[in-house]
């Protein structure tokens, strides 16, 4: 039963999310930290599922870009911690001197508003600083057991003739960035029939 929490999203299907250098990575990172504390939320996805494909299609080594990204983030939102009560103080007196400068009748129209904002950000300031959760969105086949790589495909069903290049895909990021991913999603919607 606590607060609402909510996470901002980098990358998804549709758009081929990829980070290409480790410099990248670190411009990315310091963005999506910077979001997070602007808009005070708990943390990051990364939704990266097809980095198989853009390392074979640019050679870029998009493993190394995306192991960077998950350490430089890490690191930057557990560095947002000391700063956190005291940006969403500055915010809460940032909107209270706006609202004490308009007209009357433009703070009856827009107490609700400024009011509750001002509310929820002394909530936030005097609440525990969260842990900031930065959790990993891949494919069903990137953590297959080494002895049934087709685990997932249901009785029955055929057995492909190849298997998928994304296949393992988890043993590039997890043993270089585990320690500090606190959430693995698999999108197993598209394991198969």
């Amino acid at each position: 039963d606590g607060p609402k929490r909510f996470k901002i999203c980098l990358g998804g299907w549709s758009d081929w999310a990829r980070v290409n250098s480790v410099d990248n990575a670190e411009k990315v990172a310091t963005l999506m930290s910077d979001l997070v504390l602007a808009t005070f939320a708990d943390g990051v996805d990364l939704d990266f599922e097809h980095l198989t494909e853009f390392a074979t299609i640019s050679g870029d080594d998009e493993f190394a870009a995306f192991n960077a990204l998950i350490k430089a983030l890490r690191s930057n939102l557990d560095g947002l911690k000391s700063q956190w009560a005291s940006a969403a103080t500055a915010r809460a007196a940032q909107l209270q001197a706006q609202y004490d400068g308009l007209e009357s009748w433009q703070k009856s129209q827009a107490a609700p508003y400024y009011l509750s904002t001002i509310s929820y950000l002394k909530e936030v300031a005097s609440n525990e600083v969260p842990q900031f959760e930065l959790s990993w969105t891949t494919r069903f086949n990137a953590f297959l057991p080494k002895d049934n790589k087709w685990n997932y495909l249901k009785p029955g069903s055929p057995v492909p003739s190849v298997p998928f290049a994304t296949d393992y895909e988890g043993e590039k990021i997890f043993p270089v960035s585990g320690d500090f991913i606190d959430t693995v999603n698999i999108m197993a919607y598209d394991a198969g029939p």
